[in-house]
């Protein structure tokens, strides 16, 4: 049942045609959770599956809209903050991340300062 909800969910093209047939799975989901773990139904989350089509339908698959990438980040941030010397801290990790973008850079066959002749 669960994945059912996690399938429409994560589902990357919205199909408006089963729009119902999704709005009775996330009922369903909702109709066991009361049987089965009725403790659960305090939590927001759960709640939110309720309305799940209406966001799916406005802002689309919620892959697109996911923060997990962002929320890694930050723990790249606050490892280099660490390693700062406390004097500027903001200039440190900038300085730490160009570095790392210019190593990207030229992994992926970048160059710098040559022009290309076609």
């Amino acid at each position: 049942n669960y994945s059912k909800v996690l399938a429409i969910a994560y589902a990357k093209p919205y199909n408006r045609h089963k729009k119902q047939q999704w709005i009775s799975v996330c009922q369903n989901f909702i109709e066991s959770v009361k049987v089965h773990f009725p403790n659960l139904l305090r939590r927001p989350k759960i709640h939110l599956i309720l309305h799940l089509i209406e966001c799916l339908e406005q802002y689309g698959p919620t892959s697109a809209f996911s923060a997990e990438r962002c929320e890694s980040f930050n723990s790249d941030v606050r490892a280099q903050n660490i390693c700062s010397n406390r004097q500027a801290p903001s200039r440190d990790i900038g300085k730490h991340f160009a570095v790392l973008e210019h190593v990207r850079h030229i992994i992926d066959g970048g160059r710098y300062g040559q022009e290309r002749h076609l």
